[in-house]
């Protein structure tokens, strides 16, 4: 943990600034995911996205 000294003289802890970049950017990352979700930017996904979209009709043999 990173450590200073406030003006009493005793000794502070808190949280390394290594972990508050981290937790920065991940928090961005997850709004940045909610953002494109909500907009509907992300295209379409599922299944269906892998089917061809021409209709096949079966012929019994």
């Amino acid at each position: 943990m990173a450590r200073s000294v406030n003006k009493s003289g005793a000794e502070v802890y808190g949280t390394p600034t290594w972990v508050k970049i981290i937790g920065a950017i991940a928090l961005l990352v997850v709004v940045l995911v909610a953002i494109v979700m909500a907009a509907g930017l992300g295209g379409t996904h599922g299944p269906g996205r892998h089917v061809s979209q021409e209709t096949v009709e079966l012929v019994p043999q």
